[in-house]
């Protein structure tokens, strides 16, 4: 039983070393411009230590169990010829005069034998208990009692959401039980089609919100398992209906963007539910097509080319003998073709239908953040949602790509019930509406333009951005159709 423990000790420990070595290296370049090399080397060096101590402490349990098996067979060792003189001198017939001898000398042999099996046994048995540690993890989460609710049941109604009218009624909501509420009776209600910015400080419960309309985060519930508060989309309370049915009806477009390692056609349509018209047009909707470089199209095309001819050359150099003397005289001549193949794909065009098929890696590191946010923007825009989550989306990227997506939001999702929750002022200030969180409370709401002129806390915040800063905010207030870099 110590074994199984120290093993799941063990496998505990290892996580947080892998997880630190994997975020280093993703983090590699922003530690060093930081200078926090030695802050990060000393967080790893307490997680290796803690794998260390239960790496080492299993293993000397195994040598523990050795010592004491090793103990117990010397014990019988030396007892053996004890008892066997004894049964001799006493003249007890456990066999025959003759076979006594042989019965004897077999009994001391197996005792040294015994501690060799017993090492193996005990040995199995021990790797097979540490194993299963691993199953137990397995099955304590498959009996967990806490699971998420029914994934495809109760369906929603057809043609759900018709307009994107949200309400929130008395909305409490905690990250477990025990912990206290993130979210402290909130009552907002968002009409259809209204561009909506969420503000407030870091903790005061701004993503917690776009959690609740995912139902990552259930609400609070009574003792008799009836939530607390409610959300309610077009007459329909999401808590009753499917997490499959309610998840598939609205876009979220994160913080962090995500690509899949693959062509841009799969990253816009993954299901392939759409045509490329309607791809080519989400695309040139957010202008991504002009951002990527016909140089990197050519590039991919050129390993393409060479891939192939490396492929056939593969199968040709199983062919005959006299085949292959053949191709090694004209060797030279196809050398020249290769080379006048990859010279008019360098002086090719790339069309927009080849940029569909431009390869992304995994992560879209070969992607600016820019490119990677308004490739998501167009897989949003193409399934024309109802309703549309934004999570600190536009944080990471500049100002101009910014300008991009909120010219998209305004022009191109008229029809779409837009949840923003804002990184930079100017993002919201041309939105129908502002909700101002505090410690998990309303404090504000209502026409950034209303707010502005109440000197409540949002006019405090454009106040901190000076008296320009004030002028610009405003005059974009009062005029929606202005474009803020024009002010």
């Amino acid at each position: 039983r110590t074994a199984v423990e120290l093993r799941r000790i063990t496998q505990l420990s290892v996580s947080p070393m892998l997880s630190r070595v994997s975020e280093t290296i993703g983090g590699v370049v922003s530690i060093r411009a930081y200078g926090k090399v030695d802050w990060i080397r000393a967080k790893f060096n307490v997680c290796l230590q803690s794998y260390c101590q239960a790496q080492i402490h299993e293993r000397l349990s195994a040598v523990w169990i050795n010592f004491r098996l090793d103990i117990m067979i010397a014990i019988i060792a030396g007892i053996a010829p004890f008892m066997i003189a004894l049964i001799k001198t006493q003249h007890w017939n456990l066999a025959s005069e003759e076979g006594s001898s042989v019965l004897y000398g077999t009994i001391l042999t197996s005792i040294f034998l015994l501690g060799n099996a017993m090492g193996s046994i005990l040995f199995t048995f021990s790797e097979v208990a540490n194993g299963m540690s691993s199953v137990e993890r397995v099955i304590e989460y498959i009996d967990y009692s806490i699971h998420e609710r029914s994934w495809e049941n109760p369906k929603a109604p057809d043609q759900w959401p018709a307009e994107g009218k949200i309400e929130f009624k008395n909305l409490m909501l905690r990250y477990r039980a025990g912990l206290p509420l993130v979210i402290k009776g909130l009552d907002f209600t968002i009409e259809k089609n209204q561009k909506v910015g969420i503000i407030g400080r870091t903790g005061s419960g701004k993503s917690t919100i776009l959690l609740s309309l995912m139902r990552v985060l259930e609400m609070e519930e009574h003792e008799d398992k009836n939530p607390v508060g409610h959300i309610i989309i077009d007459g329909v309370e999401i808590d009753g209906i499917g997490l499959h049915e309610l998840r598939k009806k609205i876009a979220v477009i994160p913080q962090d963007p995500f690509l899949i390692q693959g062509s841009l056609r799969f990253n816009i349509d993954p299901l392939n539910q759409y045509s490329d018209d309607s791809i080519m047009e989400s695309l040139n909707t957010v202008q991504v097509l002009d951002s990527i470089r016909t140089e990197d199209i050519i590039d991919q095309k050129i390993k393409k080319f060479k891939s192939n001819l490396q492929e056939n050359e593969t199968a040709k150099n199983h062919s005959s003998t006299a085949i292959k003397q053949s191709m090694s005289s004209r060797f030279i001549q196809s050398q020249s073709v290769e080379d006048l193949e990859i010279q008019k794909i360098r002086e090719s065009v790339a069309t927009d239908e080849e940029k569909l098929d431009f390869k992304i890696e995994a992560g879209g590191v070969n992607l600016s953040i820019g490119q990677r946010q308004l490739i998501c923007i167009a897989r949003s825009i193409i399934r024309k949602p109802r309703i549309l989550l934004m999570d600190e989306a536009t944080a990471n990227i500049d100002q101009k790509t910014d300008a991009i997506i909120q010219k998209v939001i305004k022009h191109n999702m008229k029809d779409t019930t837009v949840i923003t929750i804002a990184h930079r002022l100017v993002t919201i200030v041309q939105y129908d509406n502002i909700l101002v969180l505090d410690q998990g409370l309303k404090k504000e709401e209502g026409s950034p333009l209303d707010l502005i002129k109440s000197r409540g806390y949002f006019y405090e915040l454009i106040k901190e951005g000076g008296k320009e800063f004030e002028e610009k905010m405003t005059k974009l207030a009062e005029n929606r159709e202005l474009e803020p870099s024009s002010v």
